[in-house]
């Protein structure tokens, strides 16, 4: 049984301007680029929430370079593997599997990757509109 959260005052109708809405993976599809599938499900933008929810794919044997996000993350791994590196010199190695829970703190340099042999599909959560993203030196 779930806690109950006694903080809010249930009612039948939603918050003015509120409602319950999907987003298919169409709607969502936001970009494809350099082996990698974007997909945007809820924003500040799209439904006014203070947290983004996305889903990215990253094909077999794609890397994405050393960069850091302005905002926490977390990921969770759908399907596949993934390669995680950070610290001094990339040193810091963590393998995902699926079902892998994955906490990057804001500012953290890091990569990804996915083995030559196997994708990899994320679920990520970030704050807000999720921030941006800065690339850094290879």
């Amino acid at each position: 049984m779930l806690p109950e959260d006694r903080s809010i005052d249930p009612t039948v109708d939603a918050p003015a301007g509120r409602a319950a809405r999907i987003a298919s993976s169409q709607d969502a599809f936001l970009r494809e680029e350099d082996g990698i599938t974007f997909w945007r499900g809820f924003d500040p933008e799209t439904v006014g929430t203070g947290v983004s929810l996305a889903r990215a794919k990253l094909a077999a044997g794609t890397r994405i370079p050393p960069h850091w996000h302005s905002q926490d993350t977390v990921a969770y791994l759908v399907d596949g593997r993934a390669v995680f590196r950070s610290g001094a010199e990339l040193s810091d190695v963590l393998v995902m599997e699926p079902g892998d829970w994955l906490f990057v703190p804001a500012g953290l340099v890091h990569d990804e990757e996915t083995p030559d042999d196997v994708h990899g599909e994320f679920l990520y959560a970030r704050d807000g509109g999720g921030g941006t993203t800065t690339f850094v030196e290879d």
